[in-house]
């Protein structure tokens, strides 16, 4: 027995919805009940009806079918030829045309407006509200026999097909995003009224044209599709699996999907899948099922995409499938893979690419032989004209490979992401070398080419000539074969270095280099400052400016006196732009965390205010955030906020310094020059597991709490067995929870101590380890 399924279809899209709202409207008898199939019937009132209905769908088939054609036309206006008198002529003509239309409209308007009101009222609000509609007379059996005979024929398999329009056709066929509601809309109204005269007594699936449902198709996974739509009635399962427009066209799988996939064993399990176009994979590993799905389709795929998961793994726990003989793809154009292991699977497997002409990865690396299998893609690829990565890390292996591979690819025009370590610049010379056998060619040399470089170990130093030597040549080569050059550091990070032991700075180089350098400053997001060594040449002035970056390490060279660290910062980085308080720093206007490594530089070691390192640091207009991650004591870190000229900071974070020397007498500065701070907190264990181990460096910490008076504060401290009081002879559970009980009253004396300024919110004790006992505490001010 066959059963038909009628599928609302606002859950599947409320596009779709309105398509069918309009497009199948229900007709309702004078009963109530469903009106009879409109035919050319005529005489008396309802033929008199009809003859004004059919005019008016007439008019609405012709303005759907104008309307399909002006969505086709839009979009074929992106992909014309730029003539401009051609289109300024078409356009006038079209403005003529459009006057026209106008007036059309408003007679339209003028004349519908005449139609006589409905006076039986077929719908009704019931008690709550809820509206009502009669489908035909419970009591009368022709009446039911009428609806159930249209509802029948609108989920029949075999009442015939509504059709598409063309652009409609078009876009679904070419796995278009979307089809329009009006155009959809068109479409169906289109056939209705110049095909069959069968009416669909109220929207369902299978009264959906092809197109649309395919078009539908890509709002689902394609697990979605098979356990759904191919399981409604024969109609709709054979619009579903159409290898036209169907919806099998378009592969997806999510994350989430991946374990129903692997427990997939054979190919054959899975139907309708040996025609897919275009397709979505995410996955956190090469999952079996789905590469020989995509196998299967390798005469059709046109477009891959690969995700990465969320499972970073360096080694992959699935059997590899063996090589075999190569997979041709004649079709597949577009190839995006965002996860290694899928790379290098696609290159085991020997895919073999002859129509791909844009190839995009994240960052293939030599250390886990991703790189190798980028290359071996590269090399399979005779008609690439992109290669786009986030990071191409190449070593000194696989780098000849990789110019070798560019020698086979005569149309590739654009390579961005390419890895250049910043100590081995002469590679561009080699790269030069390796293009210049297609890009030097006369009929090449005018297209327009790209290179987007990433710098690793990127560092700006007191000498750069040979760096500059290396580049010798290149800015001329680009100009010649139409080339732009791009420079970014790798991770957004840059090193200004002023801690060498180079006698005399040379001048910034003017040509390239000096060009990579001004680029790699204004996009880098963070500042790496190494002082206490030569400090850079007042020619870098105009090159070293970062508007972008939000963070600025500041360190210094191991044994550096004070001294050597001031007179190694640059006059001109300390320059600011503005006047009084709202002078912010001409170099780095948009710092707003400060991270400080000063190692074994004690206080006394440093200069008294003002100096270079006062204004460097006060400067620093934006900041919000201080990282001290790596001091000689406590009071190096008060003088240095007492430096700071922000009006608040949300955050102080201080990690235990080497020393936990206070001074007997505090300068009074240090409380009221430093800026008020929202919150102090110790650095996270994460940064050092041994850091705050000591009553001692405890009490140093409230030290700097009482001194500081930030509005809040967050104490973590792990503390030895040593260091707590109660230790005694006996079981070890018993030591334990003695010990446990001198930690929390370890944490009432730390009270004790502020309590006069601040009010405990929350805290803890307890054993994390053998010897080891965690002590949280988290205080208000009053």
């Amino acid at each position: 027995m066959r059963r038909d399924l009628c599928i609302p279809l606002a859950s599947i899209h409320p596009s779709i919805h309105q398509v069918a709202d309009s497009v199948l409207a229900m007709d309702t008898s004078s009963d109530g009940g469903p009106a009879a199939s409109r035919g050319k019937e005529g005489g008396g009132v309802n033929g008199d009806k009809d003859s004004l209905r059919d005019v008016i769908d007439q008019i609405h088939s012709v303005t759907s079918r104008m309307a399909a054609k002006t969505e086709a036309a839009d979009l074929q206006i992106s992909d014309a030829d730029s003539n401009t008198e051609a289109c300024v002529s078409l356009a006038a003509r079209l403005s003529g045309l459009l006057e026209t239309l106008t007036d059309a409209d408003s007679t339209l308007s003028n004349e519908l407006a005449q139609i006589p009101p409905n006076t039986q009222n077929k719908e009704r609000k019931d008690g709550d509200g809820r509206l009502v509609r009669w489908l035909y007379n419970i009591h009368d059996e022709a009446s039911k026999a009428v609806y159930l005979s249209k509802a029948v024929s609108a989920g029949d398999g075999k009442g015939s097909q509504v059709g598409a329009s063309p652009a409609a056709a078009a876009a679904a066929s070419s796995g278009g995003a979307s089809v329009g509601v009006f155009g959809a809309t068109a479409a169906a109204a289109t056939h209705q009224h110049t095909g069959s005269s069968q009416d669909h007594g109220r929207p369902c699936l299978p009264g959906l044209p092809a197109a649309v449902m395919g078009t539908m198709g890509s709002f689902l996974t394609t697990i979605d599709n098979i356990t759904r739509l191919t399981r409604v009635n024969k109609e709709t399962h054979q619009k579903a699996t159409d290898s036209t427009y169907g919806v099998f066209r378009h592969f997806a799988v999510t994350k989430d999907e991946e374990g129903k996939y692997n427990n997939i064993p054979k190919l054959r399990g899975v139907k309708h899948l040996g025609k897919i176009r275009t397709a979505h994979v995410e996955a956190s590993r090469v999952v079996p099922c789905v590469a020989e799905l995509l196998e299967s389709s390798s005469a059709g795929l046109e477009q891959l995409h690969v995700a990465d998961g969320e499972k970073v793994r360096w080694q992959d726990d699935t059997a590899p499938r063996p090589p075999g003989d190569p997979v041709p793809f004649p079709s597949l154009t577009q190839l995006d893979i965002q996860s290694q292991k899928w790379l290098k699977h696609i290159s085991q497997r020997r895919w073999a690419l002859p129509a791909l002409t844009s190839l995009k990865v994240d960052s293939p690396s030599r250390f886990d032989g991703s790189s190798g299998s980028f290359t071996r893609l590269v090399e399979r690829s005779p008609k690439i004209e992109r290669l786009e990565a986030g990071f191409i890390h190449f070593g000194d292996d696989d780098w000849p490979n990789f110019l070798v591979a560019l020698g086979g690819c005569p149309h590739l025009t654009h390579i961005t992401g390419l890895g250049i370590p910043g100590n081995q610049l002469d590679r561009i010379k080699e790269l030069k070398e390796a293009l210049n056998k297609h890009w030097a060619k006369q009929e090449r040399k005018g297209v327009r080419k790209k290179l987007g470089f990433v710098v690793s170990s990127t560092m700006i130093h007191a000498d750069c000539r040979q760096g500059a030597a290396d580049l010798q040549g290149i800015s001329e080569w680009a100009a010649e074969v139409s080339c732009e050059l791009e420079w970014r550091p790798f991770g957004d990070s840059l090193t200004v270095d002023c801690s060498s032991d180079t006698e005399e700075a040379s001048c910034a180089p003017d040509g390239l280099y000096g060009e990579i350098a001004k680029q790699l400053a204004s996009k880098a997001t963070e500042v790496r400052l190494a002082l206490g060594g030569t400090t850079l040449h007042e020619s870098w002035r105009d090159k070293l400016i970062f508007p972008r970056a939000s963070s600025l390490g500041i360190e210094i060279k191991e044994s550096s006196s004070g001294s050597s660290v001031v007179d190694s910062i640059p006059e001109w980085l300390t320059e600011r732009e503005g006047e009084g308080e709202g002078a912010t720093s001409r170099h780095f206007p948009a710092v707003e965390q400060l991270v400080v490594s000063f190692g074994e530089l004690s206080f006394s070691d440093l200069p008294s205010a003002p100096s270079k390192l006062s204004r460097l640091v006060g400067g620093l207009a934006g900041l919000e955030r201080v990282f001290f991650s790596d001091l000689s004591s406590a009071s190096v870190a008060c003088e240095l906020l007492s430096y700071l000229s922000v009006p608040r900071l949300s955050e102080v974070e201080i990690a235990e310094p080497l020393s936990h020397e206070w001074p007997a007498s505090v300068p009074a500065e240090w409380s009221f020059r430093s800026p008020p701070i929202e919150r102090l907190v110790t650095a996270p264990l994460e940064v050092d597991p041994d850091q705050w181990s000591s009553k001692e460096g405890v009490h140093l910490f409230l030290q700097l709490v009482s001194t500081l008076r930030p509005s809040r504060v967050d104490l973590t401290a792990i503390l030895h067995d040593d260091e707590l009081e109660g230790e005694g002879e006996g079981e070890q559970g018993d030591d334990a929870s003695r010990l446990l009980q001198a930690a929390r009253a370890f944490a009432w004396e730390c009270n004790d101590r502020v309590q006069a300024l601040y009010t405990m919110t929350g805290g803890s004790c307890e054993q994390v380890d053998v010897e080891q006992y965690r002590l949280t505490m988290q205080l208000a001010a009053k």
